[in-house]
Parts: structure tokens; C-alpha cells; sequence
């Protein structure tokens, strides 16, 4: 990644955000299983609430940091996004023109351009809907949900209803890269 000035905001927003999650998580967690101790009436061992907390925030915090050490090697998947380093304004502005093939200004062009491959890069996520689908349509077939099953099931649903948009949106980045991304900026 160039080191522009919005390449470096988009350096230090994604971290800012990261840092918040991960201390979001460390502090949420271990707080939700505290509070269901307290709900528990005392039935069982505090220790068994601290250990059950440790193992489920220690291993969520594992591609947390794998994450933050792909993106310290250069990995191109684990870098922000340029349109992190930009203004409001701007960034709905080259969203809005990548999304209709407009060309952009100057000064913006290479926003649009990793804005444009962003977008096209999302097409490899639209695998993980089947897969979901898939993984829990046992649990729908045989009527055997429970009350956590129905908010992944919604979760599904989203991201099934979602689908449309993520292949219209790689295909708009698509095009918009083959008409303007090798036109140098005037």
C-alpha cells in the first residue's frame, strides 16, 4: 500500500477499531459469564466460570492476532481498505461513483481503484452462505431449534437475502476497473 496520506488514517482508524473490539471482547465476555455466575444461584465453582470465560475469550482473541501480524508482514488481505483514510463525504462520493462507473477526480483515483478491487474481492465470500445454509439445514428440517438456532437462522436469512447485492456490487467494481483503472488520473 502507498504511503499516502490516506493509506496512513486508514492505518490508524483500522487500528483504533481493532484495539476497541479486542478490548471490547476482553472486558464483555469475562462480564457476561460473571453474570451468569450471579444468575446461577451458586450452583457451580467460580473457577468454572473463570476457566469457561478464559477459554472462550482466548481462542476468539487468536485471529485477532493473527490478523494484526498479517497485516505488520504486508499481507494484501489483512491491509485497510483506502477509503478508511478519507472523509465522509468523499468516501460516499467514490462509492457512489465506482458503484455507478463513474470515473472520479484525481486526487481520488487511487481510493476508487482499491475501493473498485474491494468490492470485486467480496465475490469469495459469497461461498460461506451455501455453507451455513448448509450446516444448519439438518437443524431445520427436523424441527429440533433452539432459541439461539433462530437467531442464526436469521443470520442466514440476511446473508442469503444479501447475496444479490454482493454480486451486482463485484460486478460494478468489475466494470469499473476495466473502464478506468488504467486511465491515469488528469
Amino acid at each position: 500500500m502507498a504511503e499516502t496520506d490516506e493509506a496512513l488514517r486508514a492505518w490508524r482508524r483500522q487500528n483504533r477499531r481493532l484495539r476497541i473490539l479486542a478490548l471490547a471482547f476482553i472486558v464483555l465476555t469475562p462480564l457476561m459469564y460473571g453474570v451468569l455466575f450471579v444468575l446461577s444461584d451458586g450452583d457451580s465453582s467460580p473457577l468454572f466460570w473463570v476457566v469457561l470465560s478464559l477459554a472462550v475469550t482466548v481462542p476468539a482473541l487468536i485471529p485477532l492476532g493473527l490478523v494484526v501480524w498479517q497485516r505488520r508482514r504486508g499481507s494484501a488481505w489483512a491491509q485497510p481498505s483506502l477509503l478508511l483514510g478519507v472523509d465522509k463525504d468523499r468516501r460516499k462520493a467514490i462509492v457512489k461513483a465506482v458503484k455507478a462507473g463513474h470515473p472520479v477526480e484525481a486526487q481520488d483515483h487511487e481510493v476508487a481503484v482499491n475501493t473498485a478491487q474491494g468490492l470485486v474481492r467480496q465475490r469469495r465470500l459469497l461461498w460461506i452462505v451455501p455453507f451455513f445454509l448448509l450446516l444448519w439445514t439438518w437443524n431445520l428440517l427436523t424441527g429440533e431449534l433452539e432459541a439461539w438456532d433462530v437467531l442464526i437462522v436469521i443470520g442466514i436469512v440476511g446473508m442469503c437475502a444479501s447475496m444479490p447485492f454482493q454480486i451486482r456490487d463485484a460486478r460494478r467494481g468489475v466494470e469499473w476497473l476495466k473502464k478506468y483503472q488504467n486511465i491515469p488520473p488528469q
